[in-house]
């Protein structure tokens, strides 16, 4: 600048400005100035260089008024062949109100890619006869831009000086008219934003190296079924772990946020098929000299007709068709049931199974309930008039899942009944109901083999007890590596005890009474390796963590059902109580009750 008049100053003596800040190493320089175009080369040169060399050039758009584009060098901004990589940004003047000063040239058309907004109007700082003062101008504005850039680069020495910039201008607070606009361009700066975590692409690194690959947040979820134990959820090291937002910039998160942990809900009810009248249409056909059976069971209100089966059909209950081959075997499909159709107490007439609130936890195989909308396809063979093997297939038609499952069974035992089974189920995404994805890892399958044994004894007419037990072993395949290094194969038990007593205080009344621990990972644990901290030559150090999967106590369902059916009336108290949800190790007890009536005209 001109010593004998400060407010003037020579194009070359600022292009050595440039240089020499350059040759000190400088990241951001500020450039309170402004005139018209030098057309004077090392000038561009100069700039030319410094955005070369990745230094970000912040200078005051000029003060002739609204209706004026920006000075140089501000003007240079949108010159590709001067600024590289379009570090140059012109600055514009906003009073206390957000309001530009009529006195702040405007980004025009041209310039509003490069053009953001800071405080100008009014400013105090420092004058030339060494004293302070309030001062108004975009040579006000500049330095806060510059200031910004400085803080920036010194908070994340990992960001290149364009990520420095597209982090500045797109943290911008928007003024005037939406979106970049001719009068405040990007709008107004703001360092607390561009501090703070971009939200719209926070992720979990992957990698060793904060730019290697990354699971977005919003995808890393984790889903666990009842069986498991809380303390995934309540893993410390997950509760504090480094996340990565756009820019690759590190910040801390609470992943357990991503886990769900359910619980056991309260089973939507209905007392087997008091509540709702159903309607079941048979029909017997000849097919290839095979007898066949099909059932079909409607809602009350529709009408049976024998056009083909929209399986999609809301009304559309279940169909079984069941094929006699000779006098020994039968062939048996059955479509949306439960998968547990044929299988174990579902094979004979007991009404402690079928009068339950709960059916699907209360004495059925709890593996095979993971299969949703079942199509269950099951070949019978009668090895003698009272023993029978069964294999099943069964497929899902809400997903990938299967099953495969053969069952003996024994009814010659003295008023007794007895089945064992061992099968295998494939599970799609899921282990025990449970899913991982995104930064976990995708999971895309379990494999499950188990047994399943059920017992039932008619000590007479009014009495009967069943009792079922089922184990399994089970393993994951995940397609994708992620934070969980490694799961190990899981163990798990179900355990049901049912009682059923006619005439307990009528002639006419039944009731049960059950005892269950349903689901449960016996043993099982997964590793995992939680990003805990960023160096500043851009590493992740992670910290292992090793998770028990076994819950340390057991959930206990106890239910109670009483039925009195007599000339036309049909009256139902249910209760149902839940202790230990989720195996948890609080104490805790659900109950839910429920009283019917129905009278038949």
């Amino acid at each position: 600048m001109n010593d004998d008049s400060p407010s003037t100053g020579k194009w070359a003596d600022i292009s050595s400005g440039i240089d020499r800040a350059r040759s000190q190493g400088a990241k951001v320089i500020n450039m309170s100035l402004g005139g018209s175009n030098p057309n004077y080369s090392t000038v561009e040169t100069a700039i030319k260089a410094a955005t070369d060399a990745g230094i970000i050039i912040v200078s005051a758009a000029g003060n002739q008024g609204n209706a004026y584009t920006p000075l140089y060098p501000a003007a240079y901004a949108s010159d590709s062949d001067v600024c590289a990589n379009a570090l140059c940004i012109s600055v514009g003047n906003i009073n206390s109100s957000n309001v530009i000063n009529s006195s702040s040239n405007t980004p025009g058309s041209t310039m509003k890619n490069y053009h953001v907004m800071a405080p100008g109007t009014d400013i105090y700082s420092t004058t030339n006869d060494g004293s302070y003062g309030e001062a108004t101008g975009t040579s006000m504005s500049a330095p806060h831009v510059a200031g910004a850039v400085a803080l920036l680069i010194e908070e994340f020495p990992n960001l290149t000086a364009v990520q420095i910039k597209n982090l500045l201008y797109d943290n911008t607070t928007d003024l005037g008219d939406s979106g970049i606009d001719n009068t405040y361009g990007r709008g107004l700066i703001s360092l607390y934003a561009s501090i703070n975590a971009s939200s719209s692409s926070q992720s979990i690194p992957l990698t060793e190296d904060l730019n290697g690959n990354s699971s977005s947040i919003e995808n890393t979820k984790a889903s666990l079924s009842n069986a498991f134990s809380n303390d995934l959820k309540n893993n410390y090291l997950l509760a504090d772990s480094i996340i990565i937002d756009g820019f690759h910039r590190a910040y801390r998160n609470d992943l357990t946020a991503g886990i769900n942990v359910n619980k056991s809900n309260l089973p939507s009810i209905s007392f087997s098929n008091f509540d709702q009248e159903k309607k079941i249409e048979s029909v017997q056909n000849k097919i290839l000299n095979f007898q066949s059976t099909s059932s079909i069971q409607y809602s009350s209100n529709n009408e049976f007709n024998d056009s083909r089966l929209d399986y999609n059909d809301i009304n559309l209950l279940n169909t079984e068709l069941n094929y006699t081959l000779n006098d020994n075997s039968k062939i048996n499909v059955i479509y949306n049931k439960s998968a547990n159709a044929r299988l174990g107490f579902d094979q004979i007439d007991t009404f402690a199974n079928s009068l339950t609130l709960d059916p699907s936890s209360t004495l059925s195989n709890p593996y095979l309930n993971y299969i949703k909308k079942p199509t269950n396809v099951s070949f019978e063979k009668h090895l003698d008039y009272n023993e029978k093997l069964n294999t099943h297939i069964i497929d899902s038609s809400f997903d990938a899942s299967y099953g495969l499952i053969s069952e003996y069974t024994n009814t010659s035992l003295n008023n007794k009944f007895f089945s064992f089974s061992v099968g295998y189920l494939n599970e799609d995404n899921a282990i025990l109901g449970s899913s991982f994805s995104g930064a976990f890892g995708n999971l895309n399958n379990s494999e499950t083999l188990f047994t399943d044994s059920s017992l039932a004894y008619k000590m007479n007419t009014n009495n009967e007890i069943l009792f079922k037990m089922a184990f399994a072993n089970s393993q994951t395949n995940f397609k994708d590596p992620g934070l969980i290094n490694e799961f190990s194969n899981i163990d798990s038990s179900y355990y049901s005890l049912g009682y059923g007593k006619k005439s307990l205080f009528l002639n006419n009344d039944k009731s049960t009474f059950s005892l269950t621990r349903p689901l449960k990972v016996d043993n099982g644990n997964i590793d995992i390796a939680v990003p805990i901290y960023a160096t500043y030559d851009n590493q992740i150090i992670r910290e292992n963590s090793n998770i028990n999967l076994a819950p340390n106590n057991d959930q206990l369902n106890l239910e109670f059902v009483y039925n009195i059916n007599k000339h036309k009336n049909n009256f139902n108290i249910g209760f149902l109580s839940i202790i230990n949800n989720n195996h948890s190790n609080q104490s805790s007890i659900e109950n839910l009750f429920k009283l019917s009536y129905d009278y038949s005209f």
